[in-house]
C-alpha cells in the first residue's frame, strides 16, 4: 500500500539489475521466506541489503516464500551462467527446507501479475484469510527430486566456497533438543554431499542470536536481519577468500 519500496531484477532477485562486478566479491544468497524477507520488511531491512551494506559485497539474493532445498537447487542449476559469475553461495536453511518442494498454489500468495486494485486484493489476502489452503494444480505439481543428489551436483559443479547456515525457528531456539532432532539431524545429510570448500554453520550457536529477534515463529524481523548479517560476515570472513577485503 505504497509504504515499502522492493526491487527484482530480471533473474527474479531482489536487487538491481544483474550486473556483477569482477573486482568486488560477488555472493549468491539463496533461501525462502527468510532471504525474501516478506511483506512487512521494506527492501533496505532485508538481509541481503543489509550483508551487501555491511560488507561492501556485491550480494545477489535469490528466493521465494516456501521455497524447499530443491527448489533453491533447481534455480541454480537452471542458472548455471550466473553461477560462473559468483565468487561464493550461501545457502539459508532451516528445518522444513528438507520435505517435498513448493509448488505454486494462489496468487494471494505468489501473484503471478501486479494486484489490481491493491485493497481488494489487501482485503482478500489478510482479512478473508482462506481455512482451506489452496489445493496445487496437478499441471503445476512439481516433481520430486533427490536434494542430496542434487546439492552433490551443485558442490562438484560450483569449485568455489558454499557456505550454509542453518537457522533455527523459534520453538528450535528454545528447545534444544528439538533442535537437534528437526534441525541438527540434516546437517550429516548434508555434510556428505558436500565438497572441501562448504561449510555448515549453526546460527544458534551465535552468543547474538537471541529471541527478541524472531517477527513470528520463524521470520526474523529488521534487527534481526542485521544480526544475521553480522553472523554471516564474521563466519564468512574466516574464509578470506579473496575480494572479500575483511576487516
Amino acid at each position: 500500500m505504497r509504504s515499502h519500496t522492493w526491487h527484482f531484477n530480471e533473474y527474479s532477485m531482489g536487487a538491481g539489475s544483474f550486473k556483477p562486478d569482477s573486482k568486488r566479491f560477488n555472493l549468491l544468497l539463496v533461501g525462502d521466506s527468510l532471504v525474501l524477507g516478506g511483506n512487512p520488511l521494506s527492501e533496505p531491512e532485508r538481509l541481503g541489503p543489509q550483508l551487501e551494506k555491511l560488507t561492501g559485497w556485491q550480494v545477489w539474493p535469490i528466493s521465494a516464500g516456501s521455497w524447499a532445498m530443491q527448489n533453491e537447487l533447481t534455480y541454480m542449476r537452471q542458472h548455471l551462467a550466473i553461477l560462473d559469475k559468483m565468487d561464493a553461495i550461501v545457502i539459508m536453511s532451516n528445518s522444513g527446507d528438507f520435505d517435498v518442494p513448493s509448488s505454486w498454489a494462489s496468487d494471494l500468495t505468489h501473484p503471478l501479475h501486479h494486484p489490481f486494485p491493491g485493497l481488494i486484493y489487501l482485503v482478500r489476502k489478510y482479512a478473508l484469510q482462506p481455512s482451506i489452503p489452496p489445493r496445487v494444480n496437478p499441471k503445476m505439481q512439481v516433481p520430486l527430486r533427490d536434494w542430496q543428489h542434487d546439492l552433490h551436483e551443485l558442490s562438484q559443479q560450483f569449485k568455489k566456497p558454499i557456505y550454509i547456515f542453518m537457522y533455527p525457528n523459534s520453538a528450535e531456539f528454545h528447545d534444544g533438543v528439538k533442535r537437534q532432532s528437526q534441525l541438527d539431524s540434516k546437517i550429516p545429510l548434508i555434510q556428505a554431499q558436500l565438497a572441501d570448500t562448504a561449510k555448515i554453520y549453526k546460527v544458534s550457536n551465535d552468543k547474538n542470536w537471541n529471541k527478541t529477534l524472531y517477527r513470528d515463529d520463524i521470520h526474523p524481523n529488521g534487527n534481526g536481519n542485521s544480526v544475521l548479517a553480522r553472523i554471516l560476515r564474521s563466519d564468512i570472513c574466516i574464509s578470506s577468500e579473496e575480494k572479500m577485503q575483511c576487516k
